[in-house]
């Protein structure tokens, strides 16, 4: 699925799609009917927590631009991202998008380019 949201035109669309369809069934099947905190089972921090979280780290980094047509995480999953991510053990293990976005395309054997505007660096497969 990774390869196909880097990929370019209907590829890409078709997995954006699908991705957009298991975040919200993420949301109403597990989240929602989870425990009432900030946590997926309640108020206190659990191991599926610490399981999900990485999976979630890494999304930023296939949504590389806003014509790929992902949604904004839902209400309850950006709860969930927020909560996690004012946790001291989250900011000190945390790694930058740039860092998920490589590894993802060396496990799919593509080279970063890199594109200078200014003074931005961009990544581009």
């Amino acid at each position: 699925m990774v390869a196909a949201i880097l990929a370019e035109g209907e590829k890409r669309v078709a997995a954006c799609a699908k991705l957009r369809d298991v975040l919200l069934t993420v949301e109403r099947e597990g989240l929602a009917r989870c425990g009432r905190g900030p946590y997926w089972l309640g108020e206190e921090l659990s191991l599926l927590d610490i399981v999900f979280y990485p999976l979630f780290e890494r999304l930023p980094a296939i949504q590389n631009d806003q014509a790929s047509g992902l949604p904004l995480l839902s209400i309850r999953l950006r709860h969930w991202l927020d909560a996690m991510s004012e946790r001291a053990s989250v900011q000190a293990t945390r790694n930058p998008v740039e860092t998920h976005l490589q590894a993802m395309k060396s496990y799919l054997g593509m080279k970063p380019h890199r594109r200078s505007v200014g003074n931005v660096e961009y990544l581009h497969a």
